[in-house]
């Protein structure tokens, strides 16, 4: 089953903090990645 969700959790990381870590994954693993601010995690386009 491919991973639909990945949960990040960092005390008082701001919103550019997350951005990097989104860019860091697209350029690594090479699929297209969205965070969702509110919730804090990143969606797959496979959901």
């Amino acid at each position: 089953m491919p991973i639909q969700t990945i949960f990040l959790k960092k005390q008082d990381a701001s919103r550019l903090e997350y951005e990097n870590v989104k860019d860091i994954l697209i350029r690594e693993i090479g699929l297209p990645l969205s965070l969702q601010y509110h919730y804090k995690f990143l969606n797959t386009p496979l959901t």
